[in-house]
């Protein structure tokens, strides 16, 4: 019996092949060719099927599919702009209906339970790396009422797989068969970009029209839970693309939002923040609790007042910080054994190394004194950084420094040094212990009965000593001595008090001074608490200050200093010590640097502050810069600098910096 040859030319109108074949004028192709390439071009990328013995794991193919003779290929839409690069891979589920789930594509494990005698749908998703990620539906007892799975934004979702848990069989989850599998044609899922990018536009907008010049944002669909503590008790949800609080007393908690270099290599400061939470329109927590720590101590969380923006899911609200309850130990050496002389040789000043590790704010340091006889003079700490393993002698790498101490008023015991809230990097950096000549003078007079003795301890490390001339270490030595301050970690915790949802929150910081320069008038201004900050040194960053020309404006006592009520070193304005303490009474003190007249941008301003700086005197009134009691700075062959004065004796007196 003859068998009849089905091809290509038993088609009426061949072109409707085209594709399928390449060509097809002269080309007789069979019916298994033809039937071949439809299958090729009906099979979906990333088609899902059961395996060939039904088993409990779903199979995921190529995710591109290539017709074998055009050589066209198809594949899925881009996953943020990535198409990944995906072979196979598979789902495996467990067989208890209480277990897990795991992927091969991806290294998280995601747990899954089904009732007895209920239908689960199982939605199937792939990420922009090609990782495989279940989402569920709600399961119930026919198939039909069991509602789809949610899709994720910013995936691909392929379809989803049916699961069935049998009080028949022991309780199991039944196999996978191909009737149990739905897959989407041409795939889905939701991108979200649009809401992140409004979101990410309105902080952007809001920094502009601001007087900060930094913003942390978090935008969930963008950042997912990257900067989420892990002591968060809500979760972020990927089907949502929002942080979710299934109900009252949930917390979100965020990481450190301080921008590493923007912020905290540049050693500042945060005394004020603002903050911007977006919620989710239909489910927005109208009485959510906002709270900031710039420590990320628990204990140091302090509550913002936020306030809603008209009846959008917009929330808004600006915390100064209040000083903290209790600063942190930053370095503890406690060992008190023995106790060193400051003498007028061998050892004029004592120092003891510490190592800072983490971005700070030191703003205390305690030693302890024993007093022997009646010292005279003052003393002071200073805050110095390293220059290869010592104390550095130059006046730039003083950090900070503390008031001086009248050592005719004290008694043997601990003293506590306010070292003025200096911001420090991470490093190496020393408390240099530093009297002034009087008391070196009298303690050659005594015969080194009038003295003071530092507390320390041997066996410990990082001692110093300064013989006049060069510092050196001391030998198996530290001192007695607590350094406090607060690590900068600047975190948000919100806590809900209903289930709801937040898209995204922002925070706005490094609000320490603003400029207005218009033509030759240069101001910057700074805002502080009379009593919590009691701020005495400013450093100037939009201009240099020339001594003749620059006012500071003590708004709100209606006051105005001109130099000689402040020094000025380079760039920093420095005022005495509770200049703006106003009486230990609390107030806003708002300080307006102003320079109406010349340029800020010559190099004659950069001299005239160097005069100024260095109290230079003339007999022309003009250009007078001396000061009463003052003197001018000079560094020595080995690089170390002096103050040099003239008492009324017309004696010089040569002081350590």
């Amino acid at each position: 019996m003859a068998v009849n040859r089905f091809d290509t030319r038993q088609s009426a109108n061949r072109t409707i092949l085209d594709q399928l074949f390449t060509s097809l004028v002269d080309d007789e192709k069979g019916l298994e060719a033809i039937l071949a390439r439809i299958n090729e071009e009906v099979t979906p990328p990333l088609r899902m099927l059961a395996s060939a013995t039904p088993n409990l794991i779903l199979n995921i193919e190529n995710i591109f599919i290539s017709n074998t003779d055009t050589g066209r290929t198809k594949t899925i839409p881009p996953i943020s702009n990535l198409i990944p690069n995906f072979t196979s891979g598979t789902m495996t589920f467990p067989s208890s209906p209480s277990g897990n789930i795991t992927v091969s594509t991806g290294a998280e494990t995601f747990a899954i339970s089904v009732t007895s005698d209920n239908y689960l749908k199982v939605g199937v998703n792939m990420d922009a790396l090609g990782n495989l990620i279940p989402t569920f539906g709600t399961e119930d007892t026919v198939l039909a009422d069991a509602s789809n799975p949610p899709t994720i934004s910013n995936t691909f979702a392929l379809g989803y797989v049916v699961i069935f848990s049998d009080s028949g069989d022991s309780n199991n989850i039944q196999v996978i068969e191909n009737t149990d599998i739905v897959q989407y044609a041409g795939g889905g899922g939701a991108g979200g970009a649009g809401d992140a990018n409004s979101l990410l536009e309105s902080l952007k907008n809001m920094l502009q029209d601001s007087t900060y010049e930094l913003l942390t944002p978090n935008i969930f669909s963008q950042n997912a839970d990257d900067l989420v503590d892990a002591a968060s008790t809500g979760s972020y949800s990927l089907v949502s693309d929002s942080f979710e609080f299934n109900g009252a007393g949930q917390t979100l908690i965020t990481e450190n939002l301080f921008d590493a270099e923007e912020f905290l290599d540049e050693g500042l400061d945060c005394k004020e923040v603002d903050l911007v939470a977006f919620w989710d329109l239909d489910k927005v927590d109208t009485g959510a609790i906002y709270e900031v720590s710039r420590t990320g101590q628990d204990a140091d969380y302090q509550e913002i007042s936020m306030e809603r923006v008209g009846e959008t899911g917009t929330y808004v609200g600006t915390h100064r910080f209040d000083i903290e309850a209790a600063d942190q130990t930053i370095f503890a050496q406690t060992s008190n054994t023995g106790s060193y002389s400051l003498n007028d040789s061998s050892t004029q000043f004592r120092a003891q190394e510490i190592s800072i590790t983490d971005p700070t704010v030191i703003r205390t340091a305690l030693i302890n004194i024993q007093v022997t006889g009646s010292p005279l003079g003052y003393l002071k700490l200073q805050l110095v950084r390293d220059d290869s393993g010592l104390p550095s002698t130059d006046v730039a790498d003083i950090v900070s420094e503390s008031a001086l101490l009248d050592l005719t008023t004290i008694s043997t015991g601990d003293h506590t040094f306010n070292m003025n809230d200096a911001v420090l990097v991470p490093g190496t950096y020393h408390i240099t212990i530093v009297p002034d000549t009087t008391y070196t003078a009298e303690y050659t007079a005594s015969g080194a009965s009038n003295r003071i003795r530092i507390s320390g301890a041997a066996g410990e490390t990082g001692a110093e000593e300064w013989n006049g001339t060069i510092w050196a270490n001391s030998t198996n030595l530290g001192l007695t001595m607590t350094v406090k301050g607060r690590e900068l970690d600047l975190k948000v915790r919100i806590t809900s008090t209903t289930g709801k949802a937040l898209e995204g929150m922002g925070v706005f910081y490094d609000n320490q001074s603003s400029q207005l320069s218009t033509g030759f008038k240069n101001i910057e201004v700074f805002r502080f608490k009379a009593v919590a900050d009691n701020d005495n040194e400013f450093a100037l960053t939009q201009f240099s200050p020339d001594p003749d020309l620059v006012k500071i404006y003590y708004v709100e006592a209606g006051q105005v200093f001109v130099r000689g009520a402040f020094d000025i070193h380079g760039q920093d304005i420095i005022f005495p010590v509770d200049t703006f303490n106003n009486g230990g009474l609390e107030a806003d003190v708002t300080l307006v640097v102003m320079q109406t007249e010349g340029s800020s941008f010559d190099n004659s301003d950069a001299n005239a502050a160097l005069l100024a700086a260095n109290n230079l005197g003339s007999t022309n009134t003009g250009i007078d810069k001396s000061q009463n009691g003052k003197g001018i700075f000079l560094r020595r062959p080995d690089g170390t600098l002096r103050e040099i004065t003239v008492n009324n004796s017309d004696t010089l007196i040569v002081s350590p910096v």
